[in-house]
């Protein structure tokens, strides 16, 4: 397949159900918007208080950024727009939460040591997800 029939199938899929692809998109938007809206709240900028509520923050977003993909995958496969899907990974939350605690250690090591390697650690763990 070229470039071009990728890209017209793909128009072909979205046309007439680009609500269903946005609506799982959104419904995490406005959960990390809320978590992070609380932990400002609670907690002042720059204190352990913060970062801990941060990390527990991104924790439990993890699933639902791992459900959005399960969710559009499904969606290009022919599937049904269903957002309970979303909930369905919280099943493996220790697994998302290690795995995205190992990929940000590394992507900071990364960054200590230079741009570049962390530059390179961030894509090589893009997909981890």
């Amino acid at each position: 397949m070229d470039r071009v029939s990728i890209k017209q199938k793909a128009k072909g899929m979205i046309k007439g159900n680009l609500w269903n692809f946005w609506k799982a998109f959104l419904v995490v938007m406005v959960v990390t918007f809320v978590i992070t809206k609380i932990v400002g709240i609670v907690a002042e900028p720059n204190t352990i208080l913060n970062s801990a509520l941060s990390a527990v923050g991104t924790a439990l977003i993890a699933p639902l950024q791992v459900g959005v993909i399960a969710y559009v995958l499904q969606m290009v496969r022919g599937g049904s727009a269903d957002l309970n899907i979303l909930k369905n990974y919280f099943d493996n939350f220790l697994n998302l939460f290690l795995i995205s605690l190992a990929v940000a250690i590394l992507t900071a090591v990364g960054f200590v040591l230079l741009i570049v390697p962390g530059v390179i650690v961030v894509l090589m763990f893009a997909m981890v997800n």
